[in-house]
């Protein structure tokens, strides 16, 4: 009986575990007036054709890098600018200010979170798009191992030591 129990607990925090990657595209969860949204962040480089190309995968800036690294990082391939796909009826503004963070896989808070505007960009459908910088508005982010220092043009997302295995939590302010 034991060893039946045993096996439906592990059968049952492998789906749990696989519900916490259950994102096919995008990444955590925003949440907003008591309402969660899965899925909606994705990050995303210019290309050669200045062009917004999503990244699975973003670089990360080791714990050892100067406070000011990401100042000579500009216009590179480690400078990413979030956008977040949501759902039209709930997102009418404009822009919101929204505090993001970065979690482990058990729901561990990396860092402090940073509140980052997110600006209207385009609508399809039912979705509408926001962006963290459009037409010279807003900030860059990169992502680091460690606690950084933001500037005028971006802010640092600490993300921990563990690489890419890590979810966004935005909690939407305004």
């Amino acid at each position: 009986m034991k060893f039946l129990f045993s096996i439906f607990l592990v059968i049952l925090c492998f789906a749990c575990m696989q519900e916490l990657d259950s994102c096919e595209s995008g990444h955590g969860r925003v949440y907003k007036n008591g309402n969660e949204f899965e899925c909606p962040f994705t990050f995303r480089v210019r290309n050669a054709q200045m062009e917004w190309e999503n990244v699975e995968k973003p670089r990360i800036i080791p714990k050892d890098a100067d406070d000011y690294f990401p100042t000579s990082l500009r216009n590179s391939w480690s400078m990413y600018n979030v956008f977040m796909l949501v759902p039209k009826k709930s997102f009418t503004e404009e822009q919101y200010t929204v505090s993001l963070q970065a979690f482990d896989a058990g729901f561990k808070p990396y860092g402090k979170p940073k509140e980052l505007f997110f600006y209207r960009a385009a609508e399809e459908n039912d979705m509408v798009e926001y962006r963290t910088y459009k037409d010279g508005e807003g900030q860059f982010v990169f992502f680091a191992q460690r606690e950084m220092p933001p500037y005028d043009w971006y802010q640092v997302i600490n993300v921990g030591d563990y690489g890419n295995n890590f979810k966004f939590k935005g909690e939407v302010i305004k």
